[in-house]
């Protein structure tokens, strides 16, 4: 029995003993910060007293979660010993003996973990023996004293039809016992027997009560589904008239093929924690996945809900009852079915062996709507591609969400976890939303500023929606917590995700469903963490006295800034996998097509289908080429397919004034130019936008990209893109009237052209270097042309007017759009000298995480108002965090070239009129 039953075992006792004569009130208190907040317990306490004296019965629950690092000690010897705590405003708590309290304390494993052991050693305590415990002490026969402070095994967990139908299923399996014919009616009450059972065929090598739950859940719903189908009816199991063959042996394939598909329900996806030690290091190793969503078939089963049908998904059983890969026919399992029972399906027109890859659309959404329940197909997004990698994946937690197992995915960022889930509530709610618009899935941008407060306010708002879903049509609703473990508030995550409470409270039967999304704990390979400690002048704090770490690693070591899940979170990890290159390219074409939507919605010239084909192997190529890299240019998402997308549609729209400006830079700059027509040239900007210019080498990039544009049919080299790329950015700073002693080199003019383009989408920007590398100068020169219709220079008039605000004026920012013109007038937070506060111990740049995902301080919602998103600019001459720079476009300036020395002294020479002979000799020097 886990803590957590126990606990509500004991509420129920209690009430039991006295017959429902005394009423018991309840309380729960989790301390889920850092710091114990005595005002919140003492609150929290009074809210279910109505007397002024707390003298009635009360059950109080507290949770004390690894969270906590201060405070517990003072709370627990005034509550223990002096007998009451009070707030800051002066109300009291007595304990009473009409008062009966529980602490709930996990026991640390990890070293430098705060004990509690010598103040709750005052009490009487219980420990909760794990189910292989619990197995050793029946074995043994253990006598009844010896357990007296020992919580073995709950009778009456044990005896409900969620664990007696799959331990009795599973027992008749392992020995051989006829299965078509039996059907649950009544539980056994053997624990031995029910655990020898379980572990004999659970995949987990000692399963915690958790594990043990989703399994038997898991089986338990299948079953449940099988024994009501049609196809287990005695006349079905008999042989099918005019055929000899028939569907016995069903029952028995159904249980064999779910203690296979359990795999993908019950098996943790993360490492085994009895591999891993307790060293601190360790604690990274047992957050790594060992179970990989690609390297394993996913072959799924469903009862469908008409009780006459299943849907079997990317299934392939040969004419020999073979479980095969569904592509390569690889023998995964052999006599998983009988001849007899094969031909028994065939006749009943199960399709055993179907490519899913080759199914229709249509055919994919009917499958997902059988499962699901739904009557009517109505596709939600044609624009979604729906691949059998999603299908999957979106039954996968269906499935979950029937079982009652707690859905926790664990993916890279901009890998579609948050698309899929829209689209698959949206499928759910398809009938309902046709008649009338309806809202059931909300989304929640976790991030490093998000505090226990602000999680359970969103979850209550969630809550009250689900509520309203469930009254008006039955409607499921859905909770995203995106990137939940980037939080210290994780623990407030794992009390909704796996408690299904709030602040105590029950939410169970409020028709929510949740679904937190993880970034993985990767670490950068040596050369990468080697490459940004070079990058500006470096970390302003050093790695080994930076106070951010996990597991005695610095935060900035790793792929992403996380925190540890809690060991309860740890068992319900699956891995959501990778985009393949095949995958994302279907993704890109997608994008792709709807670009084209877009841009017969602005009213521009219709784009070719060649150049849709261009596009898509141009992004694709620039995608796989960054991953080759061994840099922070690496990490890649297709969040950089919607950036240059995004800018592929602002260039196409700007062209028509900057494409004849360009070709006279052109014929200004060089003797042989090849023109290009708009919407090549549009790409080419696109890509020199958002991959070019954030390479430190950028040759072989140009190079690639461009072979991959001349295969599919564009007429463009290398040499050309750059020519356009200079071109382009000379046009702007041209446009610029600047200082005489200013070089109009190349990282002023990249780093102007980077600022405007980036702040007229709104697209974040980072742009590192050491001092003098023209970072601030060029904010300030953008800052002064960039005026709208007041704009010195024309070419500026019909750019948007740009305002930069510093980081404590972002949400004055916010406002200030509310009555703008967004067409004609942007908002910029500008952050200079971002890297001083990189290693804050306050943490200041918890709030940039939404600013830089959204362009707004929101936390809520697939999409923000046009006027609340901005623009964000970060300036910085010390090295920066990836996981910050990954969510805009990072632009570093390494030393400047032998061209650029040159162009600058040749502009303090004019100044002060020296000779260009000296001026030559120092150049060569």
């Amino acid at each position: 029995m886990g803590k957590s039953l126990y606990v509500a075992r004991r509420r129920s006792d209690l009430e039991t003993k006295f017959h429902g004569e005394v009423y018991w009130n309840s309380t729960t208190i989790r301390f889920l910060e850092k710091s114990v907040n005595i005002d919140d317990v003492v609150m929290s306490l009074w809210e279910s007293e109505e007397e002024v004296c707390n003298k009635e019965p009360h059950f109080v629950h507290i949770d004390i979660t690894p969270s906590v690092q201060s405070g517990v000690q003072k709370f627990l010897f005034d509550l223990i010993i002096l007998g009451k705590i009070t707030s800051s405003l002066g109300r009291v708590w007595r304990h009473h003996p009409q008062h009966f309290y529980v602490i709930e304390y996990t026991i640390p494993s990890a070293r430098g973990s705060i004990s509690y052991a010598n103040i709750l050693g005052l009490l009487p305590s219980v420990t909760c023996l794990t189910p292989m415990e619990v197995k050793v002490h029946l074995e043994n026969k253990t006598e009844q004293r010896e357990l007296e402070n020992l919580v073995m095994i709950d009778n009456e967990l044990l005896m409900s039809p969620t664990y007696q139908r799959p331990y009795q299923y599973l027992h008749k399996y392992s020995h051989q016992e006829d299965l078509d014919n039996f059907v649950y009616h009544q539980p056994k009450n053997n624990p031995l027997e029910f655990l020898e059972t379980l572990f004999e065929v659970c995949s987990i090598e000692e399963p915690s009560w958790l594990e043990l739950s989703h399994f038997c859940r898991f089986l338990n719903t299948q079953l449940n589904d099988c024994e009501k189908s049609d196809f287990c009816i005695a006349e079905a199991v008999g042989p099918t008239l005019n055929f000899d063959a028939g569907l016995a042996g069903f029952k028995k394939f159904v249980v064999r093929f779910m203690i296979r598909m359990s795999q993908d329900f019950a098996t943790p996806s993360l490492s085994d924690k009895h591999q891993v030690g307790n060293k601190e290091n360790d604690l990274l190793e047992l957050h790594q996945l060992r179970r990989r969503w690609e390297n394993n078939l996913h072959p799924y089963m469903f009862f469908n809900d008409d009780r006459f049908s299943m849907s079997f998904v990317h299934f392939n059983i040969n004419n020999r009852g073979d479980l095969c890969h569904p592509v390569t026919n690889e023998n995964i399992q052999a006599g998983i079915m009988t001849n007899l029972l094969f031909r028994g399906l065939r006749i009943q027109g199960v399709n055993l062996s179907q490519n899913f890859d080759l199914v229709s659309r249509e055919d994919k959404l009917a499958t997902l709507c059988n499962v699901f329940g739904v009557k009517k197909v109505i596709d939600p997004d044609p624009t979604y591609e729906l691949t059998t990698d999603n299908v999957l994946k979106m039954l996968a937690i269906h499935m979950r969400f029937r079982c009652g197992i707690p859905v926790v995915i664990m993916g890279e960022t901009g890998c579609g976890k948050t698309r899929m889930v829209e689209f698959m509530s949206k499928l759910k709610s398809g009938e309902v939303r046709k008649e009338r618009k309806v809202k059931n899935m909300v989304v929640v941008k976790v991030h490093g500023g998000v505090t226990v407060g602000i999680i359970q306010e969103k979850v209550r708002e969630a809550i009250n929606l689900a509520q309203k879903n469930k009254e008006d049509g039955n409607l499921e609703t859905v909770l995203f917590l995106d990137e939940a473990n980037t939080t210290e508030a994780i623990y407030a995550i794992k009390e909704v995700v796996c408690d299904g409470t709030v602040h105590g409270k029950s939410f169970v039967d409020t028709g929510l469903k949740i679904v937190a999304a993880c970034n993985p704990y990767k670490m950068h390979s040596a050369e990468m963490i080697a490459a940004m400690e070079k990058s500006g002048l470096g970390f302003h704090v050093k790695s080994q006295d930076t106070a951010e770490t996990f597991a005695g690693i610095p935060l900035r070591h790793l792929v992403y800034r996380v925190t540890s899940l809690p060991p309860s979170m740890l068992p319900l990890v699956w891995d959501f996998g990778q985009l393949n290159a095949e995958t994302e390219e279907i993704y890109i074409n997608q994008m792709v097509i709807k670009l084209q939507n877009d841009v017969e919605n602005m009213e521009l010239k219709d784009l070719s289908e060649n150049m849709l084909g261009i596009i898509t192997k141009a992004l694709t190529r620039s995608q796989s080429y960054m991953r080759e890299q061994t840099d922070v240019c690496s990490f890649v998402s297709l969040r950089d397919v919607e950036r240059t997308i995004k800018s592929y549609k602002w260039f196409y729209q700007q062209l028509q004034t900057l494409s004849p400006l360009i070709d006279e830079e052109k014929k200004k700059l060089y003797k042989r130019t090849n023109p290009l027509p708009n919407e090549l040239r549009a790409l080419v900007l696109a890509l020199g936008m958002c991959y070019h210019t954030t390479l430190p080498e950028r040759r072989e990039y140009r190079e690639a990209v461009t072979h991959s544009i001349s295969q599919a049919g564009g007429k463009i080299i290398a040499k050309t893109m750059l020519q356009e790329i200079v071109a382009c950015q000379n046009v702007f700073i041209n446009e610029i009237e600047l200082e005489k002693d200013i070089a109009r080199n190349e990282a002023l003019r990249e780093n102007v052209f980077m600022i405007i383009t980036c702040a007229e989408m709104r697209i974040p920007l980072f742009l590192v270097g050491k001092p003098g590398s023209s970072k601030s100068l060029a904010k300030t020169t953008v800052a002064d042309a960039m005026q709208g219709g007041n704009s010195k220079n024309p070419f500026f008039r019909k750019l948007k007017q740009i305002q930069l605000f510093s980081f404590q004026c972002s949400t004055v920012s916010d406002a200030l759009q509310k009555n703008q013109d967004l067409d004609r007038y942007v908002a910029v937070v500008v952050l200079d000298e971002i890297g001083l506060a990189e290693d804050s111990p306050k943490m200041p740049l918890k709030v940039l995480h939404p600013l830089l995902e959204v362009g707004s301080t929101e936390t809520v919602g697939l999409e923000v108002p046009p006027h609340n998103q901005v623009g964000f600019v970060g300036i910085s001459n010390w090295a920066l965090d990836p996981a910050k720079m990954n969510r805009g476009i990072f632009v570093t300036r390494g030393n400047p070239s032998n061209d650029d020395l040159f162009k600058t002294q040749k502009q303090f020479s004019n100044q002060t009129k020296r000779k260009w002979g000296k001026l030559t000799r120092m150049s060569k020097l």
